[in-house]
């Protein structure tokens, strides 16, 4: 049986009652740890399950706003450098934790491909592949497997054509449904359907991605037997890639020694992120609120932290609060430090307002600490006048 939801009102309807339902059963699973504190095996597990429905109603709303982007034409790619390498990476960065958790076993083979550095729009990138990723995830049963693999169609000096396969032997989709598988808003009823929370739009976004990128997609897909999703892009080559590389490794040098305080709410995003920053040889101290934040600028002595790193969105202070409260102090340090906002969606609408709210600079999650060598070496050169 398909799905298809006539309109926006009948969506929004039907997920504000998804969202009713979901917040009343956050409220059961968060209230009983409350009142049973001492029992620390439970109380954990609750609060996981409540983690992870607030992700999936992330998720839900996430899709809502690209959906109403790509329908506006406001999603313009960038051309970025991206290697196979730091790739492969944030899609494991991604797809480990999700597969742990539903007890599936993953592999990625890039073997086949060019191991040279392509300029894309890295978010775009990750974000169609993670949609699939995702998808095959969602509809797969317990202990089954997804790949994702990907080899070189064609490749000359300027220009090298990638071929990408998700496949999943997963629940597959009716012929029936196929036909419709890119429109907007549209589900098929299967045994796995009702324990996924969806708006139907997850490949209607990956079709736009693709055409973004002057791609082409093939989908071919069994009842019972699972899908395969095959995507072909071409992307420009960089010039002296080889170059590249061994000049991004010394750039990095210049965060050896330096201190960083780093506020980050979501517990995969700060082990990540601080694990970057130390293997660039920075000191790291994690700062679990806005308060915190500041408290441990004020107490420090002057210039004897380097950056601060903190999600826009936090709870409680946000980001521009506690930029705000930071440079209100009274110290030159205080309005000189930089300020990076750490951000996870690339094309926010109110992407300006960092720089605008104080800030220095912006970077995505998952951090890439070549997106920031150039700012804070002019930032620090500022800083330490």
């Amino acid at each position: 049986m398909i799905i298809a939801l006539e309109n926006e009102e009948e969506l929004s309807s039907e997920e504000m009652d998804k969202d009713r339902a979901i917040v009343q059963t956050m409220e059961g699973l968060v209230s009983f740890p409350m009142a049973e504190a001492e029992e620390l095996i439970d109380m954990e597990r609750n609060l996981r399950s409540a983690q992870r429905i607030i992700s999936h109603m992330g998720s839900q709303i996430n899709d809502l706003l690209e959906y109403t982007k790509m329908e506006k034409g406001i999603i313009k790619p960038k051309k970025q450098p991206f290697s196979r390498d730091d790739f492969c990476k944030q899609i494991e960065y991604l797809l480990q934790p999700m597969c742990e958790d539903k007890n599936l076993t993953y592999e990625i083979d890039f073997s086949r491909t060019s191991d040279v550095t392509i300029k894309t729009d890295k978010g775009m990138l990750v974000q169609l592949f993670w949609q699939l990723l995702d998808n095959a995830a969602q509809y797969s049963d317990e202990g089954s497997k997804i790949v994702f693999e990907a080899y070189t169609k064609e490749l000359t000096k300027k220009e090298v054509t990638t071929c990408f396969v998700v496949k999943d032997n997963g629940v597959g989709m009716s012929k029936q449904f196929a036909e419709h598988v890119f429109e907007p808003f549209m589900r098929e009823k299967n045994k796995l359907s009702n324990l996924v929370d969806g708006t139907g739009l997850g490949l209607y976004i990956v079709r736009q991605l693709v055409k973004l990128m002057h791609g082409e997609i093939q989908i071919e897909s069994e009842e019972d037997k699972g899908t395969s999703v095959m995507v072909k892009l071409t992307f420009p080559i960089c010039k002296d890639s080889c170059k590249e590389k061994v000049e991004i490794q010394e750039d990095l040098e210049i965060f050896k020694g330096k201190r960083a305080i780093l506020c980050e709410e979501n517990p995969e995003n700060e082990a990540e992120t601080r694990r970057r920053l130390e293997n660039a040889g920075m000191v790291v101290e994690v700062a679990e609120n806005g308060q915190k934040i500041i408290e441990l600028f004020q107490k420090s002595t002057p210039y004897y932290y380097d950056v601060i790193l903190i999600n826009v969105r936090m709870s409680g202070m946000n980001g521009f609060e506690i930029t705000n409260g930071i440079r209100q102090l009274d110290r030159n340090d205080a309005y000189l430090i930089p300020i990076i906002a750490l951000i996870v969606d690339t094309y926010d609408e109110n992407i300006a307002t960092p720089i605008a709210g104080g800030m220095d600079a912006q970077v995505e999650e998952p951090i890439d600490l070549r997106e920031l060598v150039r700012p804070l070496c002019e930032f620090w050169k500022k800083y330490k006048e």
